[in-house]
């Protein structure tokens, strides 16, 4: 938060009274302010509430940015009303994409205030953040004050950031219904990947490279007289921050440095996070299932060593008839818990496969049909 507050606000005498008296009053006290800058924290309580009060209800956003301020530092609860209507009229006037207006950072500013003073916003007022402020709609949503479930299980299937996701997920599954349950089992899939190494050839596995890079947007500035405020991004829990959407892999907020000026939207291109595994995860932690005890994973990296053709694809269906028996295994426990539909029991596990012989002069090995071995997806032998 700032402390300092040039000016007042534009269209104060716009504002009617209930007294002449009060109307002389803070009349004098907006002129003292237009005609220098004030130390926002040198204001006692009275003058600061009045001036909070005014300013929150003037409809001018770098005014409503000023009475955040006020309200947060002093701890002005019962103007939290105020606080909640300025973010929904402030939410209905700004664009899709973050270009530093004045609604924009009043928006940011008036949401720090309500994070701060831990103020229980709507769904609908939280939900409206998104996708521009997706932090502040995921701290809020993970607040709200009625059923946020609808609106959790729409950024679910909208977002593309993992830590939106997951922060999605981990707070639906506090009280999990079959459709977001069966949404994870239904978008769930195996990435598998078999080298076959014959008898005099040696070498190991190698997965994640990455060769995109994420694009740095061109750097933006704000002008004007504006308190600072705090801006949020989200992080898995065991890097430190705020936790906010508790799981096997909670979520946290924490500040951003200073200088930055957009809105936090998670990594792009390689370094986010792997959603797969997290759906994982989710699936086992849902089930009941001990972690320790699932052998369920999202990514199955083997060595298959063998002699000709025949040894070669029984190490190779061996692997596979491995995680359907563990996919089966969750399955079942979350069916027993009424989490799944007996028709989602019945279908087949998802699964890319790749087997890449290694030295070996191995002809494309023919496998069982995957849906033979309870398998829904692709088979391919070569490079990868």
């Amino acid at each position: 938060m700032g402390n300092v507050r040039p000016g007042g606000p534009s269209n104060f005498k716009e504002m009617v009274p209930r007294k002449w008296a009060s109307v002389f009053l803070l009349s004098v006290s907006v002129a003292s302010l237009q005609a220098q800058a004030v130390d926002v924290k040198g204001l006692d309580s009275k003058k600061a509430y009045e001036l909070a009060s005014a300013w929150i209800a003037d409809h001018v956003p770098r005014d409503e940015a000023w009475a955040a301020e006020l309200i947060a530092q002093y701890r002005f609860r019962d103007l939290s009303g105020e606080l909640l209507a300025a973010l929904r009229e402030l939410t209905r006037q700004r664009s899709q994409e973050f270009q530093a207006s004045a609604e924009e950072l009043a928006t940011e500013a008036v949401a720090d205030a309500i994070i701060t003073l831990d103020i229980p916003v709507s769904s609908v007022d939280a939900r409206s953040l998104y996708p521009e402020f997706p932090a502040l709609a995921m701290i809020l949503l993970s607040r709200a004050s009625d059923d946020n479930q609808a609106d959790l299980f729409a950024i679910l299937q909208e977002t593309k950031i993992g830590e939106v996701w997951l922060a999605s997920a981990n707070l639906l599954a506090k009280n999990p219904t079959p459709e977001f349950v069966e949404t994870l089992v239904h978008d769930f899939r195996i990435f598998t990947r078999i080298l076959v190494f014959g008898p005099d050839t040696s070498g190991g596995m190698s997965y994640g490279d990455c060769y995109s890079a994420a694009k740095r947007p061109s750097p933006m500035s704000v002008t004007g007289d504006w308190p600072t405020f705090s801006r949020y991004g989200l992080q898995l829990a065991r890097k430190g921050g705020t936790v906010f959407a508790d799981g096997k892999n909670a979520v946290s907020y924490f500040t951003l440095a200073d200088h930055e000026v957009r809105p936090w939207t998670g990594l792009a291109g390689c370094g986010g996070l792997d959603v797969q595994d997290l759906r994982r995860d989710l699936l086992v932690q849902l089930s009941g299932v001990d972690d320790s005890h699932a052998d369920l994973r999202s990514v199955v990296l083997r060595d298959v060593r063998c002699r000709g053709d025949e040894e070669c694809r029984d190490g190779i269906v061996d692997v596979l008839r491995e995680q359907v028996a563990s996919y089966k295994f969750v399955i079942h426990l979350l069916r027993s818990k009424q989490l799944v539909s007996e028709l989602v029991l019945q279908q087949a596990l998802k699964m890319d496969v790749w087997v890449v012989p290694m030295g070996a002069k191995l002809r494309k090995i023919e496998l069982p049909g995957l849906r033979d071995l309870g398998i829904a997806g692709s088979y391919h032998f070569g490079g990868q």
